[in-house]
């Protein structure tokens, strides 16, 4: 898998698109990577070798891993590319797997190119395949711009050969049970690449053009960010003259909210770690906080205590089932699915508030008889 990166990546598409300035602010903070980062590295390179292994033997090779959850993914992830060369073949097209194509998007962005996990090249349709190993935020495929910038390097790779008349991109994130796809004519396709134009060489130039928004959630540069930091204090300006807010009022702040606790607590942390750099933040200090305590060997202090005339019923918690967690890694997410259902029960979650927008139906308050387990029948 490759290493080096492009100055304006499809990647971060999402986040440029929308704040130019991103691009330059970003150049100055380090690229530090994190634990899930990492992981995702690892389960990229694994379902590459399944899927290499597949196409050039034919056979579905599972390759030696620790971690079981990342196993059940990358198979998954493997089966779903294989079953649509499959359907393609079944329908004549006449399918090709490229795996880790190194796509050319200078085209669209400046000095640009990227890799897609997959692309099958038929004679109708090429279909841009993308593992998401990540289980924190949701990816769809509809107008993602890092899915159509592939699709554009994609096709500016293979339509001279081919001449498919459509693209299909697949969003596959198993951690998640998620798989989203969009379609597209190579008509709209390349016309909503001039549209990125403009906006990817003003990033590529360094322009200051910045805004704030959803999309600085992944910035390395969002904990000190001036941009992003007015518009969490923002002046409400033309308030009512009165002593409370209406309920109206209220729901205008809701969508802000989620956003100005994730940058209190980025810019806590950001202070905390140049503190911990030996840096003095005016004001502050470094202090050790609270502790909770832990015994260092259990066996040892049973023996103890136990020898001090303390029964073992006093000592010992009854034994405790594992974590669901736990479980489903010891059988298999899936077989603990569904060999193990009929065990589980999900209750109702407690109720929250959430933009109408959300796709989850509206909430029904429970009846008493739903709520504590009851039936007129029962109670007779």
């Amino acid at each position: 898998m490759p290493e080096v990166h492009a100055k304006v990546t499809a990647s971060g598409s999402h986040r440029w698109l929308h704040c130019p300035a991103s691009v330059e602010r970003e150049s100055h903070f380090p690229d530090r990577s994190s634990p899930a980062a990492a992981e995702g590295t690892e389960a990229h390179a694994l379902a590459e070798k399944k899927l290499c292994a597949w196409k050039k033997n034919g056979r579905r090779q599972r390759f030696k891993h620790d971690d079981e959850v990342m196993q059940e993914a990358t198979d998954g992830y493997r089966d779903y590319v294989i079953e649509l060369v499959n359907q393609l073949k079944e329908e004549g097209a006449d399918p090709e797997l490229n795996i880790e194509v190194q796509l050319d998007l200078s085209d669209w962005i400046p000095e640009g190119f990227g890799t897609s996990d997959a692309c099958i090249v038929s004679t109708d349709c090429l279909h841009i395949v993308d593992l998401k190993y990540g289980k924190g935020v949701k990816v769809d495929a509809p107008e993602n711009p890092q899915m159509r910038l592939y699709a554009l390097g994609a096709v500016a790779l293979f339509w001279p050969i081919y001449e498919f008349s459509k693209v299909k991109t697949h969003i596959y994130q198993p951690r998640l049970d998620h798989i989203s796809t969009e379609e597209i004519s190579v008509e709209d396709l390349l016309a909503w690449g001039e549209t990125v134009k403009p906006t990817a060489k003003k990033a590529f130039d360094g322009c200051e053009e910045a805004h704030s928004g959803e999309w600085c959630t992944f910035c390395r540069c969002r904990d000190v960010c001036r941009t992003r930091a007015q518009e969490m204090f923002e002046v409400i300006k033309d308030q009512p003259d009165k002593m409370f807010m209406t309920l109206e009022e209220v729901a205008a702040y809701l969508p802000q909210l989620d956003d100005a606790i994730k940058w209190a607590k980025g810019l806590q942390d950001y202070a905390l770690e140049r503190a911990r750099s030996g840096e003095k933040v005016p004001g502050y200090k470094l202090v050790e906080g609270r502790s909770v305590r832990k015994v260092k060997d259990p066996g040892e202090l049973a023996c103890r205590l136990q020898e001090a005339g303390y029964g073992p019923d006093l000592i010992w918690k009854p034994l405790e089932l594992q974590t669901l967690t736990n479980l489903e890694k010891l059988v298999g997410k899936k077989t603990f699915a569904t060999d193990y259902k009929d065990y589980l029960e999900k209750p109702k979650g407690k109720p929250v508030l959430v933009p109408e927008s959300d796709k989850r139906p509206e909430w029904v308050d429970q009846t008493p008889e739903e709520m504590f387990g009851t039936t007129k029948e029962s109670e007779k």
